[in-house]
């Protein structure tokens, strides 16, 4: 028996063993998405939607059986957009490697793949730019989270760059479609033939025939002899000292670990540079240099100290998703085109102080750890910090701004806002759009801020905003008085009561508290009486008790009817004539009538203070 139920057991594991579908590894898209969903924004064209924007082709870039995605980005036209696929994928045990095959038909594209593992933590798998007529096969390493369920995401990004779609406005990135022809996932020890890798510093040593490595004097060859320098993934072995000198050649080393120092101090760029996806391994200098065209430092790492202290950037600018490890000195810089720095990371200190933007500056999502000091500096047009991360001190101390956007930022508890003789306190032109509880406790006291931003808040039209900075404002106002300044105790007083006239929730919660107070004392103390004949005159009733001893003229009256009495007295209506205090306690009752007067009249007199006033 034992022998026959052993034949079942194992019967049964092989039946499952050999029903249980394998894990897909390959998705060719020969036919369709192969359940891949689709994710992210659709540029913000007219009647583009998302499905518009990711579509299946049979054919496209060369390939048959593509997945194109579409992703822009270009702030004057308001558009900001990457849209992508995405897909829940259990790796094998063994899994080592992941695949894409993409492509690029015209103009130039970003490529950036994610991994989402099981806590919901991302790892950026990397990011690839490509050109027109790119076809790449790009693999990275996912030997860590083997054996996982992930959520694998594949993004395409505008790039800006000169080679974008909109040949009107270089720089800016529209049209930027990706093709994504293949995905494979591999499980072997074999290393797959690769042409780009996600380990920048340290790449492998079996990549040493693909990565190509260059050496400074060529660079430096190159540019003495005006030819336009074009490197992509490469080593800069080597120091690059062009100090004083004037580069009229186009210069774009991108994806490229530079390992030795690099020196660009008064130099004159006249043609578009590009350190798209580079390292620097050292510190850069780039002070008092001229950038006459295009600046593109998009998803650059400074691993040191980044100088770029009083240079003129001419045309516009790009840092975004730049990464400053050490401290990043932009003083007295001058950006006359757009100035981005979209969601970099400055993990020292971030100098702006005495810096111009004659344009729009965009610092959205990025993170400060370190001290972010915009002291003296001028925004001609927009400051935009919408979604960003403070970890130190924010200063704009005598800075000029015609909007500067603080919505949805974020400070640690230890952080503190500046704003002292900033252009909100000056000009009346000068507005910040914040929201208040983003910074009530953040925001270092000076009496004249305060009053400009309950000022920008009322000019914005946002009331309760106001209230509130206004209420900060009084509490602050009374905390550093002395105690034998005795316009502090009418401070309290006055914040006590109705919350520095902008509360008028406090009048209304001490009327209930004292209504439910003298309720409660005149039930205890049995301080209040009600006759037993009510159509009695209470003298009547008093000589006929007095003439009867058996029998009592009046009673103490319950909780509920000492609550209903004191509600009425404080509000001012009569209460019934046969309900009496006994006693002392009527001065009790006339103490509690004149506190219902003074709230009231405080409570009215709040009400139309936010009314009329505000």
């Amino acid at each position: 028996m034992m022998l026959i139920n052993c034949i079942i057991r194992v019967c049964l594991i092989s039946l499952l063993l050999v029903s249980t579908p394998q894990a897909q590894l390959y998705w060719g898209f020969d036919n369709n998405f192969d359940d891949w969903k689709r994710i992210g924004s659709a540029p913000q064209w007219e009647n583009y939607s998302l499905e518009e924007a990711i579509k299946w082709y049979d054919q496209w870039g060369g390939y048959q059986g593509v997945i194109v995605i579409d992703a822009g980005y270009h702030p004057r036209l308001g558009i900001d957009a990457s849209g992508g696929i995405e897909k829940k994928i259990l790796l094998p045990e063994n899994a080592r490697n992941i695949i894409f095959n993409i492509a690029k038909e015209d103009h130039d594209g970003g490529f950036r793949a994610i991994l989402i593992d099981q806590n919901g933590y991302q790892h950026s798998l990397g990011d690839i730019i490509l050109k027109s007529g790119d076809k790449r096969q790009i693999c990275y390493d996912i030997s860590t989270l083997a054996g996982s369920r992930i959520t694998l995401q594949a993004y395409a990004f505008g790039a800006g760059t000169d080679n974008s779609g909109c040949d009107s406005d270089a720089g800016k990135c529209c049209f930027e479609y990706i093709g994504i022809d293949s995905i494979e996932i591999k499980s072997s020890e074999d290393i797959f033939p690769i042409q780009e890798v996600n380990d920048a510093i340290n790449p492998p040593d079996y990549l040493e025939n693909n990565i190509k490595i260059i050496y400074a004097s060529d660079i430096l060859k190159n540019i003495s002899y005006k030819n336009h320098v074009n490197y992509d993934n490469c080593v800069i072995k080597g120091d690059i000292d062009l100090e004083d000198n004037v580069i009229d050649s186009p210069l774009y080393i991108t994806n490229s670990i530079f390992e030795g120092d690099i020196n660009f101090k008064r130099t004159k760029f006249n043609n578009n540079i590009s350190f798209y996806g580079s390292h620097f391994l050292n510190d850069v200098h780039f002070e008092e240099s001229v950038f006459s065209r295009t600046a593109t430092f998009t998803y650059v790492y400074f691993y040191g100290f980044a100088f770029f202290k009083n240079s003129q950037f001419n045309n516009d600018s790009y840092f975004n998703y730049a990464d400053f490890s050490m401290d990043a000195y932009f003083s007295m810089c001058k950006f006359s085109g757009y100035a981005s720095f979209l969601r970099s990371q400055f993990l020292g200190d971030s100098n702006f102080d005495d810096t111009e933007f004659q344009k729009y500056a965009d610092f959205k999502e990025s993170n400060f750890v370190g001290l972010a000091d915009y002291s003296r500096a001028i925004f001609i047009v927009d400051a935009d910090f919408i979604g960003s991360h403070f970890s130190d001190n924010l200063i704009f101390n005598e800075s000029k701004f015609y909007t500067l956007k603080l919505n949805s930022i974020s400070l640690d508890s230890d952080s503190e806002l500046s704003l002292t003789d900033s252009g909100i306190t000056r000009y009346d032109y000068s507005n910040i759009l914040v929201d208040w509880n983003d910074i009530r406790d953040h925001l270092s006291y000076d009496e004249v801020v305060y009053l400009s931003l309950i000022r920008n808040f009322k000019d914005l039209g946002v009331f309760d905003d106001a209230y509130n900075c206004y209420y900060q404002y009084r509490r602050e106002s009374q905390s550093i008085k002395p105690w034998k300044d005795l316009t502090k105790y009418v401070d309290i007083l006055s914040g006590l009561s109705c919350g520095y006239g902008v509360r008028p929730s406090y009048p209304l919660a001490w009327s209930c508290s004292l209504v439910l107070f003298f309720g409660l004392l005149f039930w205890s103390q049995k301080s209040l009486q009600k006759s037993i004949c009510p159509f009695m005159p209470r003298d009547v009733n008093n000589k006929i008790s007095s003439s009867n001893k058996n029998e009592r003229s009046s009673e103490s009256i319950s909780i509920s009817e000492a609550i209903y009495f004191s509600t009425l007295i404080f509000f001012h209506t009569h209460p019934p004539a046969h309900w009496y205090p006994s006693g002392k306690w009527k001065f009790v009752v006339v103490i509690e009538d004149i506190a219902g007067w003074l709230f009231l009249a405080i409570f009215v007199v709040v009400l139309v203070n936010r009314i009329i006033t505000w």
